[in-house]
């Protein structure tokens, strides 16, 4: 098997009708983790990611359902965690919350019964990403907490990212104040003025602060209207500015935000 060279074009992007998929970078502090990365189940999970974040939801979809089978029948209990991982993830994205939490639940079980800090860490946070598309922010806010408190020792980027949506589900309960000081402090970070990723998704998360002070001011007072009509505005740009590339977590997010601003009016 050529694990190597089929383990980059998967990365790449090749065959899925787009370019490369810059941001997946990170991603692949996982597979350093699985370790086993010659295993066919591995080179399908990496195809599917490649699928998946060029927006081939289906192809993604199956090709993880696949990896989970073969993983199973191997008795690799660290690549069938990672496929089931990025299941919940484009589950998410496909609008099955609920589905997603659960496989993102039982994958944070796993990583947690492997000794695998980095794979429970992210499985909360993508399960918290999870709670907050299905109106639980209170939940939300308890696992994306923990989620970081467990990636602050293990991955950087994951550590920012997840603490842009905490700030997102602090927004969402009314906690104004914390969820603009976690956001200054995200922006004040050398790692975030370097990836257009993370910067991209701290700048349309502010959208979600807001979209709280339009909620909690006085309806129809000034506050209110200029706070929705900024949050308008950010959606908007980042609409119209959404590279072909975006990752699924800014997909989801920019289309959370939305439904949330339209239901201000």
């Amino acid at each position: 098997m050529k694990g190597s060279s089929e383990r980059e074009a998967a990365l790449s992007g090749e065959g899925t009708g787009r370019g490369p998929v810059e941001h997946l970078g990170p991603a692949l502090e996982l597979f350093l983790a699985v370790e086993d990365t010659t295993c066919e189940s591995c080179l399908l999970v990496n195809g599917a990611l490649a699928s998946g974040e060029a927006g081939d939801l289906d192809k993604a979809l199956a090709l993880l359902d696949e990896a989970m089978a073969k993983s199973t029948r191997e008795g690799n209990r660290k690549t069938h965690a990672l496929a089931r991982l990025n299941l919940g993830c484009f589950l998410l994205e496909r609008g099955e919350a609920a589905r997603a939490c659960e496989h993102l639940e039982a994958v944070a079980r796993t990583g947690r019964q492997l000794g695998m800090r980095l794979l429970e860490g992210v499985a909360l946070g993508e399960q918290g990403r999870a709670l907050l598309v299905r109106g639980r922010p209170e939940l939300a806010q308890f696992v994306l907490m923990e989620a970081i408190g467990m990636l602050e020792r293990v991955s950087r980027w994951h550590t920012l990212r997840f603490s842009a949506h905490l700030a997102a589900a602090q927004a969402a309960l009314g906690n104004v104040l914390a969820a603009r000081e976690g956001l200054a402090a995200l922006e004040s970070s050398a790692e975030l003025r370097a990836d257009p990723s993370l910067r991209g998704l701290t700048s349309m998360l502010r959208a979600s602060v807001e979209a709280a002070v339009a909620r909690t001011g006085v309806p129809g007072s000034r506050e209110a209207e200029v706070a929705l009509e900024a949050a308008r505005r950010r959606l908007a740009r980042a609409r119209s500015a959404l590279p072909a590339e975006a990752s699924s977590d800014l997909r989801v997010s920019l289309r959370l935000l939305e439904q949330t601003v339209m239901a201000r009016g």
